[in-house]
This record gives C-alpha cells, sequence and structure tokens, in this order.
C-alpha cells in the first residue's frame, strides 16, 4: 500500500514539473495566424479562377447558341420539305461542326484546368515560403490559419501578402 502511495506521488511530482516546464516553453513560444482566404482572394490565382470561370460559361453560353441555330436552320429545312437526303447531309453537317466546337471546347477547358492547378501549386509554394520566412524573421514559432484560431496570435497575413506579391 505504502509502496502504491509513493508510486502516485511520484507520479503527481514528475507531473506537476512537466506542466511547470511546459508553461515556461509555451511562453517562449509565438503563435502566428494567418487568414489563407485573404490570401487566395487577394492573389492573381483568384482573379485568374474568376476569369476561367467567366471564360466557361461564354464558351458554354456560346455552345448553346449554336445548338439552338443548328437547331433552328434544321427545323426551318423540315418546313421547307426538303428531301430527305437533303435532311440527312445537312443534319450530318451539323452534327459535325457541333462536335469540332465541342472538341475545342473541351481542349480550352483542359488548358485552362492544368494553368489554374499549376498556378495553385506555385502560390501554395509561395505561401509557404513567406510564412516561413515570416515567422523565422518575427521569431513565431507556431503559424495557424486565422479561422482555426478562436482568439489571440499575431496576424501576419499581411505580411505574406506583401511578401508573394
Amino acid at each position: 500500500m505504502k509502496k502504491t502511495i509513493k508510486l502516485f506521488a511520484s507520479i503527481a511530482l514528475i507531473s506537476t514539473f512537466v506542466s511547470i516546464s511546459s508553461v515556461a516553453n509555451a511562453s517562449n513560444n509565438l503563435i502566428g495566424v494567418v487568414d489563407t482566404q485573404k490570401i487566395i482572394q487577394q492573389s492573381k490565382l483568384y482573379s485568374e479562377l474568376r476569369k476561367a470561370e467567366s471564360d466557361l460559361q461564354t464558351l458554354q453560353t456560346n455552345f448553346q447558341k449554336e445548338y439552338s441555330a443548328r437547331m433552328q436552320k434544321m427545323e426551318d429545312a423540315y418546313k421547307q420539305k426538303k428531301s430527305q437526303a437533303e435532311l440527312s447531309k445537312l443534319q450530318a453537317k451539323y452534327e459535325s461542326e457541333l462536335r469540332e466546337k465541342q472538341q475545342t471546347a473541351q481542349t480550352i477547358l483542359a488548358k485552362k484546368q492544368k494553368s489554374l492547378e499549376t498556378m495553385r501549386v506555385q502560390l501554395r509554394e509561395k505561401v509557404e515560403v513567406a510564412i516561413k520566412n515570416i515567422a523565422q524573421k518575427k521569431k513565431i514559432t507556431y503559424v495557424i490559419d486565422k479561422q482555426s484560431m478562436f482568439y489571440g496570435g499575431m496576424d501576419i497575413t499581411g505580411d505574406v501578402l506583401s511578401q508573394i506579391k
């Protein structure tokens, strides 16, 4: 029984020393926060992403207009009572043209997506390097995303933004 009490007392004493040393070390650690949403929204990537989305929407709208125009021409041909051979030829021509436009649109989309992914990687690398450099200069031990931090921390978002531009 006495050995058990001594063991618990030893554990409590060791826990106290560990806690005191952790608090002492924690007081030397600075925590930085960075607002990644703000960095993304003010980056070139964000504006490029918005432009790519707009371009894609325009591409889809134009394709839809082309399709509607072709369908209207087919209806007009039916109304003019063109022969079945002429209608088939016209339909084949329109389908071929639409297929080509769709392939072009897919190629453009793939290039834009690849470009945006490259930009994302470059931005992430720039931000990571900037955070590391700023943290070292300001002797910050940890940097946390602002959304994960409820209270406190040194906000270095502005420093990161100025360094990546």
